[in-house]
Formats: C-alpha cells, structure tokens, sequence
C-alpha cells in the first residue's frame, strides 16, 4: 500500500493512465482498419502486401499512445494565485502571500483511484513482459555457444554461396546444434543459422539448401529488427488483446514471405515442399527472438505451395476476438462514462489578519486516500 501511496504523488500518474484507458478504444479502431485492409488484400495480394499492412498497423498502435501522451500534457502549472490576483485591489497587490491551490486530478494534486490502480497493474504486467522478452534474449544468445559446433567446411561455402545469390554482405556462420529441431537464425549484427545435429546428413543437399535459403531470407528482410519491435510493443502493450492479434499476423505473412523468397531463389517448389513436410513433426522447442524454418502452420504452407487451395491462416479464434472486442468497449465506457467527482471542501474557516486581509483556509481530502491537505488563501476583506 505504501507504494500506491508513492506513486499517487507522482505527477505523471494520471497523465499515464488516461494514455493508457486512451488505447482501448484507439487499438480497437486500428484493429478494426487493420481487419478491412487485411480483407481486402487477403485474395488479391500476395503475403509481402499483406505483411506490410500488419507492420504498418503496429506502428499506428505505437504511436497511438505517444500520439495521447502528447495530447493530454497539461500546460505549464500555474498557480492559483495568478486567478485570484485580477479581483484584489491594485492598492495592495503585493499582500497576497497565498499558497498555489492544487485540487483533486489536477497535475499533482494526486491521481484518481481508478487511475492509480491502472498505472500500478500496468506497471506489474509491463516488466513481466520485458523480463520475458529479456529471458528470450538470453535464450537465444545462449542458443550459439551451448551444444554447438562448427558446420563441415562445404556446408559452410555452400550457405556462403546461397548468400552471395541473395545479395546478403554480412557474414552469416552456420553451426550445428544439439538443441533445436529445425534451422534457426540467431543474431542481426552477427547473425548465425543454427541447424539440428544429423539435419545436414540426413536430408537431401537440395533440401538443406533451401531450408537454408529460408534462413537467409530472413536475414536479407532483415525480420529480427521487426521480431524485436514487435517484442518491444507487446511488452508495453500487452493489455490490448488486438496488439497481439496483429503480431500474430505479422508472423505468419513472415513465414509466407521467405518461403516465397526461397521458392524463387531455387526454382523448385516440390523440393521446398518436402523439406517444410520434413519438419512438420520436428517443431523448434526455443521461440521468441529466434527465426525458424518451422514458423507458421506448416501445413497451410505447404498446402499453399502446391496450389492447393486451404482456408487463409488464422491467428486466433473469431469469436474470442468478438468477446475480447466487447469486453474492450464496456471497460472504456465505463472507464470514461463515469462523472468526475467535484472536490468537497470538508472545513472551511475564514479570519480577519492584522494586515486587513481574508485569510481562507479549506480542508481538502486526498482524492486517492482520504488523506486531508489544508491551504491558506488570503483575499481582501
């Protein structure tokens, strides 16, 4: 309790949670857009339109919370004796000796309960999310040093070659781990792609060289930035059920992407096929800040790859979103619908000084406690 009370003191509290209500309904819209666009390019685009749609969706639902932050900034606080300076006579204006007036919800004068209690779950949930993605990080990192080796030195000039065919500069190490199920890539600055222990002997040459010309799309997309980013907006926006919805459709058109990359780089879709099938049943146990070949549903992808027609990928359950939608509304309804409270003055006493001055003092209780600040006006008699 004694950090509730803190953090109530804190100007920025209720600037940051109205931000934060602000977003229901704003991912809500976005969302709703995003759903429109996503409709309409669904059957005529091909998954990079798409992508893009996503990507530029997030980075609304981004900005959106800057966008409100900047808007409910309130101007410079000025103090109240600038109101009541015009009524005191001219003759004595130098007497006014009051004390700057700050009520309930006013910057500083302590946020409203519903605020507070927004921020501080906020606050909770937020750095879950960043020692979660903080986790992942570490995760992969320990990915390309823990069980691995380097790649036989023909595999090593192959994936260098596939490379060069890819217009990729940077220099890309191939390992082999013992502890992923599927090629992976690992870093953006020094990126490494990381393939299970037996994949390189066991599938055909031309099989491996296309799994690794997935690999190498991502590299050239330059989708760990974009994996980062997406990382970074859900960890701040993670109450927002919409949020991770497009995420999840950024994803998927990802996966789409490369595989239509590495289809054109190889000329030879049957054999991209057969390498996909041979990871359906081979998932990749480590997610998050890792690219793998075996993202996405891999049935959707083949079936999409052989021209087979399946229904478009989904992220989610329809009806979970409608519920999620509603729940949404009425939580900003509420959050928004409900009447400021009027600050009530519980004492009031008023006292002639020596000077020949009012002096006004008014008890008012704390908006978030009930903890009572007393203030000194004085005013002409």
């Amino acid at each position: 309790m004694s950090a509730l009370r803190i953090l109530s003191t804190q100007p920025w509290v209720e600037q940051l949670g109205s931000t934060l209500l602000h977003f229901l309904w704003e991912g809500l819209a976005i969302a709703a857009v995003h759903a429109v666009g996503r409709r309409w390019t669904e059957r005529s685009f091909r998954p990079d339109a798409r992508y893009i749609v996503a990507c530029v969706a997030l980075a609304m639902m981004a900005a959106a919370p800057i966008l409100t932050w900047i808007a409910l900034s309130p101007p410079a606080v000025k103090s109240v004796a600038a109101s009541f300076a015009a009524p005191l006579s001219d003759s004595a204006p130098s007497a006014f000796h009051g004390a700057p007036v700050l009520l309930p919800g006013a910057p500083g004068g302590g946020a409203a309960p519903l605020l507070l209690w927004v921020v501080a779950i906020w606050i909770v949930g937020a750095m879950a999310c960043w020692v979660r993605m903080l986790g992942g990080w570490i995760l992969a990192e320990r990915l390309r040093s823990r069980l691995v080796r380097r790649a036989p030195g023909e595999w090593q000039q192959a994936l260098d070659r596939l490379k060069t065919r890819f217009r990729v500069s940077r220099p890309v190490q191939l390992l082999v781990s013992s502890l992923v199920q599927a090629p992976v890539v690992v870093g953006w600055l020094r990126p490494a792609v990381l393939v299970p222990v037996g994949a390189l002997a066991g599938l055909p040459a031309d099989q491996v060289e296309a799994l690794l010309l997935h690999e190498l799309a991502h590299i050239r997309r330059h989708d760990y930035l974009v994996n980062l980013f997406q990382g970074v907006v859900e960890a701040i926006l993670f109450y927002h059920p919409a949020v991770w919805w497009i995420s999840g459709h950024i994803r998927v058109e990802r996966e789409l992407c490369c595989d239509d990359m590495a289809v054109a780089a190889s000329g030879d879709v049957l054999t991209y096929a057969r390498a996909l099938a041979e990871l359906e049943s081979a998932r990749p146990a480590h997610a998050g800040m890792v690219m793998a070949a075996s993202g996405g549903s891999l049935v959707n992808r083949i079936a999409r790859l052989s021209g087979r027609p399946r229904p478009a990928p989904r992220t989610g359950s329809g009806s979970a979103a409608i519920i999620a939608a509603m729940i949404i509304a009425a939580a900003t309804l509420a959050a928004f619908g409900q009447q400021a409270q009027r600050p009530k003055f519980e004492v009031a006493s008023v006292k002639l000084t020596e000077e020949g001055f009012t002096r006004h003092r008014i008890l008012v209780p704390n908006a978030a406690f009930g903890d009572p600040a007393v203030y000194d006006l004085l005013g002409d008699d």
